[in-house]
This record gives C-alpha cells, structure tokens and sequence, in this order.
C-alpha cells in the first residue's frame, strides 16, 4: 500500500446502508493515520452491530484511521473494488483513496451512529 498516494482516478460517493465512502482526486491519507489489520482476508470498513453482516472490501486495499476509533477513516483500494454487504447490493468499482463517513442520527439526548 502507498499510503498518502493520490491514486484516485474514480470520483464519486457510494453508499451502503449507514456507510457512505466517498472517493474523489486528490484525496490522501494523513500521516497520523494507522493501518487497521484486516480481518479474514477482508477490510472491514464497519461491523453490522445488528446482524453481525459486515460491510467490507474483499480485494487489495486497507484502512486507515487517525483516532483508533471503529468507524470513518480512509481506504485505499490499489486495484479497482467493490463495497460488499450481506444485505446490500455491492458498489460500482473504485480505485484510489476514499473518505469513510458513518451515518449518524440526531436525537435530543445524544448523537448516535446508526446501526446496520
């Protein structure tokens, strides 16, 4: 992986269920970002906290993210991937380096992530 490259040849937003991934030219890694290991051969980008399902790229890439945290962050796909999820369709094909957003929901007493 090349972190930091500027890879991004696809630009678009895809989004899965309450994961939004967001790949456009010139988009890097920050520096401060670590790698997060691969699980199963997988990058998962999030876990179904509902059904278990993840949501997950199965080719070369890997994530990244700046705080440790379990959700955003940026991927890097160095061959042309596809977003998979048990219970959606898959995206189209990216390249490059992408913006993980997760989706969140208002409610007076707190800001939540949705659960897939």
């Amino acid at each position: 992986m090349r972190k930091g490259s500027d890879m991004g040849n696809i630009k678009g937003q895809f989004r899965q269920g309450d994961v939004l991934v967001e790949f456009f030219p010139g988009l890097k890694i920050p520096e401060s970002a670590k790698p997060i290991p691969r699980e199963n051969g997988a990058t998962i980008l999030a876990h179904g906290e509902v059904t278990g399902h993840s949501h997950r790229y199965l080719g070369e890439s890997a994530l990244f993210r700046d705080d440790g945290s379990s959700s955003g962050g940026y991927v890097e796909n160095t061959k042309p991937d596809r977003l998979v999820h048990d219970e959606h369709s898959a995206t189209p094909e990216a390249l490059g380096v992408g913006r993980v957003v997760r989706q969140m929901q208002y409610f007076p007493q707190a800001i939540r992530r949705v659960e897939d």
